[in-house]
């Protein structure tokens, strides 16, 4: 199996775009998909320390199995 790299490069980016996120995304090996993304937010409990950075990663990869094993 192989992940169609534009159509899921283009489908993450449209989901950042949509959701205001900053971000990149990555193909890798024909199977993987990374996707990291920047963003800020003002905390309602600690506002004296002002708006706070946060970062986050994901990655997926696509696998077949049969009968629980790898193919």
């Amino acid at each position: 199996l192989s992940v169609d790299a534009a159509a899921a490069r283009s489908a993450a980016e449209d989901y950042l775009a949509a959701t205001g996120v900053e971000g990149t995304v990555t193909i890798t090996g024909g199977d993987t998909i990374t996707v990291n993304v920047t963003d800020s937010y003002s905390p309602r409990f600690l506002s004296f320390m002002g708006d706070l950075n946060v970062t986050g990663e994901a990655s997926a990869r696509i696998v077949r199995s049969l009968g629980g094993a790898e193919r």
